[in-house]
């Protein structure tokens, strides 16, 4: 029996077919990211992707406030709390009784770890971070 002679044609046709293929799919396959809220003035690097964010209700140790925001704005303090996270500062955000919402970073921290935290957040990101006192909720 005879081998057949192999015909080398057909993979210098394909892979420049798929290499095309493969650049029009990355160039139009991507969606252009959201523009940014208007009133938010702050360096933190764009978000990834936007994320679900932790809600508390309260928190027990020192914590630092990164922004407050009302309830009608909801997807700003999203967009402020993927933003930390992108920046990979873990954050959360706490629904007061007036339908206010805080972003805040830090919970169960002591009063010295606090301030560092404010500390390094106001100076890297140019942010007017603040230190929140304890809580104190009354047992039932």
């Amino acid at each position: 029996m005879r081998d057949k002679p192999v015909n080398s044609q057909k993979g210098r046709v394909r892979c420049p077919f798929l290499t095309l293929l493969l650049v029009v799919v990355s160039l139009y396959g991507c969606p252009d990211p959201p523009d940014p809220p208007r009133n938010f003035s702050g360096k933190l690097p764009p978000p990834v992707a936007f994320s679900a964010a932790e809600f508390a209700n309260a928190y027990e140790g020192y914590t630092v406030l990164i922004a407050s925001f009302d309830s009608g704005s909801e997807s700003d303090a999203y967009y402020l709390a993927g933003q930390l996270r992108a920046a990979q500062v873990k954050s959360f955000i706490l629904r007061r009784e007036n339908d206010q919402l805080d972003v805040c970073v830090g919970n169960y921290k002591s009063q010295r770890q606090a301030k560092h935290i404010r500390d390094y957040l106001n100076q890297r990101y140019e942010l007017q971070a603040t230190v929140l006192a304890p809580e104190r909720f009354e047992q039932e």
